[in-house]
């Protein structure tokens, strides 16, 4: 039996988008051996282990040690669920220390910084050193249950997305913790292209929109992008696709979610677990970096974004 893939969580708290305990419980669930986790100190370390134990019944190892944690728990993959200030830190760390990584979006971003050189030299360091490192574009996984609800949807031809997200966070921060998820689930849709006729709207209650249209490998896309900041759950989660929507449901007794239409409903597989399962069996396949081409162009369209919100 081939020796379960052993994972590290940075940030494992839940203080921002709170997705660290839910990187430890879904790698946990689909078989790897969740051995360590990183705190910013022992404060903060402690308290992560506390959490991830009363919530999901999880031991593990707390560290606010990186080198200490790499000598102690050795893990095969780093989990990086931690600010997006602190992804490229931790993704240079987790590179320099020769181990697969796993970042939440976005893939990089500071706003002190050229996002889209960083991008570019992480992209190529990961790629010549041949490690694994995967991005968390969890939606793609929802796009099969979308099909089930809309098989007649072209989706070789769309001429119209539209996403609605609600982050915890507000006013700029919510285009870094949420657009990058509709920006990736649009490049994989209609290919490698670039956006124009950009316009940005502001109104009351923390939300706001983003429209225009997208210059695909398959034409033309008009998109439209909505945030609203929402602190409770269940937050709200829609996108349609040439006109053919589904909102995310969940359930909070058990957590269990599902899609609906205006006609019908179809359970739906948590994607943040589905991404997770899938990146386990990709590490044996030797096919984990194919998301990487378009990390660069993502990071572009979010710093275009970001200017034009802040014009």
């Amino acid at each position: 039996m081939a020796k379960a893939v052993s994972v590290a969580i940075v940030g494992a708290r839940t203080v921002r988008q709170g997705t660290g305990p839910w990187f430890a419980k879904h790698f946990a669930a689909a078989g790897a051996d969740v051995c360590a986790l990183l705190g910013t100190n022992a404060d903060s370390a402690n308290s992560a282990q506390q959490e991830l134990h009363e919530r999901f019944g999880l031991n593990i190892a707390a560290f606010c040690d990186w080198d200490k944690l790499l000598a102690e728990a050795n893990p095969d993959l780093i989990a990086i669920a931690s600010p997006a200030d602190t992804h490229l830190e931790y993704l240079w760390k987790t590179h320099a220390a020769g181990k697969a990584a796993f970042v939440e979006k976005p893939f990089v971003w500071d706003s002190e910084r050229d996002n889209v050189s960083d991008t570019q030299e992480l992209v190529s360091a990961f790629e010549n050193a041949r490690l694994p490192v995967f991005v968390n574009t969890q939606w793609l996984d929802t796009l099969n249950t979308f099909r089930q609800l809309y098989p007649d949807c072209d989706m070789e031809n769309i001429s119209r997305f539209e996403m609605h997200l609600s982050p915890t966070s507000s006013g700029t921060d919510m285009l870094v913790d949420a657009l990058p998820h509709a920006w990736s689930m649009l490049c994989h849709l209609a290919g490698a292209g670039e956006i124009s006729r950009l316009e940005t709207t502001a109104s009351a209650n923390n939300r706001l929109t983003l429209e225009g249209v997208y210059e695909g490998q398959q034409g033309a896309t008009r998109f439209r992008f909505g945030m609203q900041s929402c602190a409770e759950q269940p937050r709200p989660f829609a996108y349609s696709i040439n006109n053919c929507r589904v909102d995310r449901e969940i359930d909070l007794a058990d957590y269990s979610m599902s899609f609906r239409t205006d006609t019908d409903t179809a359970p739906l597989r948590d994607p943040l677990a589905a991404r997770i399962s899938r990146i386990l069996t990709l590490i044996p396949q030797n096919a984990y970096n194919s998301v990487l081409p378009t990390q660069v162009l993502e990071t572009r369209l979010l710093e275009q974004s970001i200017e034009a919100v802040n014009a």
